[in-house]
């Protein structure tokens, strides 16, 4: 009915266009077959005319505007966060704080239905430390996570993807800057719907990539199931000239994801189970040479990995007030080779993927888990308790280097419990307290390349922030 009423005014306003230059051609007729109108008189009926053509115009544009605008929507979110860290070495016993870290990030939702079956979602992106231009040297900076943690006040593209729906057919393709950020469960510490494909404990980065789904509802019977075939690829290519290769050698990477998930219906609608699968066929050498080093032998590929994680999350547990989640991971490496860089010592440095002789496999290990509770306050808008704890093995790799929480906590090799408490204000506005307790039994936490060496460190994070949403 809607765009019905949209058509309606178009088709008026060309009518009595067209009914308007009948009538001034009957009237130029009649004033030729009876009487010669003056020189004068043709040039006011020809601006009559003129006149009004140019208001019907701007009639229609305003239609075709407000058309255009009703398939367009946007949302904004403004969060203000201030952190308190403190670092303990028990094997050095030093210890460093930093108090009161205070930071902005502004986001711009964007959504638009392009067509009946083709529609564009994006998000713009500003994210700062207050008063500080410098670019963090942990997590290292790259496309990977630029938008997801503190530069500078630049405007950043976090995701701008195309879903585009085959018909009838449970077919659909999306391309783009893909939602791999702000995976489950990050929707209960954040207390937002949904916001990812996939569980932050199998990929949580930014990246570019194309991605076909196939609705299985009719196949499976179950509610909201389906299958996700997605590739994505990190590139390095040449600073000077497009069409050459890297400097170093050092080709593409691809990365291919299969995923599964489903719902449930009857007393457990409102679960979801995932399961996730990673296959990166050809890890490629690091480039360390930002941090002084020369290479000597950099291979086409030094390994390949197999991730698997599956993943369990239900909201309003059987009508409880509790919200609740579980996730394991597993990830296994085969070795192929070394890259060895010369760092001006005698003996070389080599670098493998999880090992530094480059013929030693790997099997990474994580779980989480955790629980959230709907307080039942009416006066205090129903405040949420939340509970959450992970543990990583010496040669887990969590692949989530644009997590939202500060620390990277499911990147970790040791133990991690993250505490929070969420106060809603009104519909736009919340607030939430928190802290972060994590241990390291191993170092190189994030990180593919290496042997990890054991260690002995705690890391906390106490933070409060208030956010804004409309």
């Amino acid at each position: 009915m809607k765009a019905t009423m949209k058509v309606i005014p178009s088709f008026v306003l060309a009518f009595f266009l067209v009914g308007t230059i009948l009538f001034y051609s009957t009237e130029v007729s009649k004033a030729a077959a009876n009487e010669s109108p003056t020189r004068g008189e043709l040039i006011e009926q020809v601006n009559t005319l003129e006149g009004d053509i140019e208001e019907l115009n701007q009639r229609l544009d305003q239609v075709e505007t407000r058309t255009l605008v009703d398939r367009i929507s946007l949302g904004a979110e403004l969060r203000t966060r201030f952190d308190w860290f403190h670092f303990d070495d028990n094997d050095t016993e030093q210890t460093d704080s930093v108090d009161q870290l205070p930071s902005n990030r502004f986001r711009l939702n964007l959504k638009a239905d392009v067509s009946e079956n083709m529609i564009f979602r994006g998000r713009l992106v500003v994210f700062t430390n207050w008063g500080d231009n410098d670019i963090p040297s942990y997590p290292t900076l790259s496309s990977m996570n630029a938008s997801r943690i503190q530069t500078d006040t630049t405007v950043r593209v976090e995701r701008a993807y195309i879903d585009y729906f085959f018909g009838e057919t449970p077919l659909a393709l999306s391309f783009g800057r893909l939602p791999f950020t702000d995976g489950l469960p990050t929707d209960l510490r954040e207390d937002t719907p949904r916001k990812s494909t996939y569980p932050s404990l199998a990929y949580d980065v930014e990246a570019d990539g194309i991605a076909l789904s196939y609705g299985l509802e009719g196949i499976t019977t179950l509610p909201s199931s389906s299958a996700k075939l997605i590739y994505t690829r990190t590139v390095h290519d040449n600073d000077d000239q497009i069409y050459m290769d890297n400097a170093l050698g050092i080709e593409g990477m691809d990365v291919y994801l299969l995923q599964f998930e489903t719902g449930f219906p009857g007393a457990m609608d409102g679960t979801l189970f995932i399961l996730n699968y990673i296959y990166v066929p050809e890890m490629r050498s690091p480039d360390l040479t930002s941090l002084g080093l020369t290479p000597i032998s950099l291979p086409e590929s030094i390994g390949s990995f197999h991730k698997y994680t599956f993943f369990l999350e239900s909201k309003r547990f059987m009508g409880s007030l509790f919200d609740w989640f579980l996730g394991y991971s597993i990830i296994k490496t085969k070795a192929d080779d070394l890259a060895i860089y010369d760092t001006g010592a005698p003996a070389p440095y080599p670098v493998g993927i999880l090992n530094d002789d480059g013929t030693s496999d790997r099997t990474g290990t994580a779980f989480q888990l955790g629980v959230r509770a709907n307080l039942p306050f009416k006066g205090l808008n129903e405040p949420k308790f939340g509970v959450e704890y992970n543990k990583g093995s010496k040669y887990w790799v969590g692949m989530s280097l644009a997590a939202e929480d500060t620390l990277h906590k499911l990147d970790t090799r040791g133990d991690a419990w993250d505490i929070y408490y969420i106060q809603p204000f009104s519909r736009y506005l919340s607030a939430r307290v928190g802290y972060t307790m994590i241990h390291y039994d191993y170092s190189g936490s994030g990180s593919y390349y290496g042997t990890p060496s054991e260690i002995d460190q705690d890391v906390t994070n106490a933070y409060f922030l208030i956010e804004a949403r409309f």
